[in-house]
This record gives C-alpha cells, structure tokens and sequence, in this order.
C-alpha cells in the first residue's frame, strides 16, 4: 500500500484554527530543589498560568528585561603547589 501525502501540514489545514504559536522553542530538562519548585508552582498559580512552563519562561522572560543576571559558578581556590 502506498501511502500519499495531503500535502497539508500543521497549522495548514482548513478546520478549527488553534492556539496562536510561541515561535521557536528549545525543550530543556532541569531539576530543581523542591522548594524552589513548589515557590515557582505558586507563582504559576497566582499568575493563572495553566502551564507551568509558559510560566516560567515568561519569569525568565522578565528577569532578562529586568537586568537580572545569572551568578557566576564560584571557582575552587587553588592550593599552592608542595616541592
């Protein structure tokens, strides 16, 4: 059996018009410490974000507004070298 294409693709067809799209996205995976999870879910909740990744990404959105920057990673101290 051969299968053809419609020549149709998403968002191209004629029937009910979805969500307006949020352009390009990278999907990333992250743990975060339960109670900064549990802060940020209440953000979500009081903002009426129904999904808790619009939510965050529009908090890092603002953070990058905002000016905020991310911390710099603290470097070990070097420990002289012994003869």
């Amino acid at each position: 059996m051969v299968m053809r294409s419609t020549g149709s693709s998403r968002g191209a067809s004629k029937g009910k018009p979805g969500p307006v799209g949020k352009g390009p996205r990278v999907q990333i995976t992250t743990r975060l410490p339960e109670d900064l999870h549990e802060w940020l879910t209440e953000g979500q909740k009081a903002g009426r974000y129904g999904d808790f990744n619009d939510h965050l990404t529009a908090f890092l959105e603002a953070a990058r507004k905002a000016g905020v920057q991310a911390p710099s990673v603290p470097q070990p101290e070097q420990l002289p070298l012994s003869a």
